[in-house]
């Protein structure tokens, strides 16, 4: 077996029974070989602007430079994306100061549906996989009352929380009643107006929907929000996850918290306000 020194040997040092042939090949070999090994760093000048196409750079701390920004030129070592989107879809995020120019990074065309789906998913909304865990993507929401919502055709009941009926009273700091359950449904119609993304337990409820905790459009828990706004109650029977948010609304007087009102799962009893 030949090794590299044996060919080198055999290239550059030629035995004497080689025929004359390959002697003169030799000769004009080595020239053109030295030539090309000082010519390589001026091509690799003139191959450079090839790679002028992927304009955003992700450095090795996953920050995605946009051209014209603070450190755009001083980042050495990175991987080249095409457009702002893809950089974020990778996993990268912007810089916190002097960004560049991260519009002109996006070449038309470049859009991807599928890369901005990724940019935009809030990172606080809890991420699972497999049987046990099946999600509904952010999509449009219809709201059904003050717990429960529909994306695509599937009933989601909001997982540790309980919110007044549809038609349910509720008495205000004043002693004039008002439709409290109708307030709920209002609240959560404004909290999805974004898109919602949940994270779905396994198996349904009592009625048949699913159980889940769900997201707003910038990330946060649309569950805990509602606690928090006073539009409703933590559902001890299941969960005691929000009773901080409840101690809060109650302690600032928000929605139900600001009169007099009946659970809601004691109201689903018939219990109702006393008097007329």
């Amino acid at each position: 077996m030949h090794t590299r020194k044996d060919f080198l040997l055999f290239f550059f040092k030629l035995p004497s029974s080689a025929p004359n042939a390959l002697r003169r090949s030799r000769r004009r070999a080595i020239p053109n070989l030295v030539a090309l090994a000082f010519a390589l760093p001026f091509l690799g000048v003139v191959f450079a602007p090839c790679e002028a196409a992927a304009v955003v750079k992700k450095s090795s701390s996953g920050i995605c430079h946009c051209p014209g920004g603070q450190y755009y030129d001083r980042t050495k070592k990175f991987t080249a994306y095409r457009s702002i989107e893809e950089c974020l879809a990778s996993g990268g995020r912007h810089p916190r100061r002097g960004q560049g120019n991260c519009a002109e990074a996006a070449p038309s065309g470049s859009h991807n549906p599928k890369l901005q789906e990724r940019r935009i998913v809030p990172r606080s909304a809890p991420t699972e996989s497999g049987p046990a865990a099946r999600r509904a993507n952010r999509s449009p929401a219809r709201v059904i009352d003050g717990d429960t919502l529909e994306i695509s055709g599937v009933r989601i009941r909001l997982h540790g929380i309980d919110a007044p009926e549809a038609k349910q009273l509720c008495r205000h700091a004043q002693g004039g009643r008002y439709r409290c359950g109708r307030d709920a449904t209002a609240a959560l119609d404004r909290l999805a107006a974004g898109g919602v993304r949940c994270r779905l337990q396994r198996g349904t409820g009592r009625y048949g929907r699913k159980i889940g905790t769900c997201y707003a459009g910038d990330g946060s828990d649309i569950n805990a929000r509602m606690v928090r706004l006073g539009h409703a109650l933590a559902y001890r029977k299941y969960s005691r996850k929000y009773l901080p948010e409840e101690r809060e609304a109650r302690a600032r007087r928000r929605g139900l918290h600001r009169g007099a009102f009946v659970a809601p799962w004691a109201w689903r009893r018939g219990q109702r306000l006393p008097g007329r």
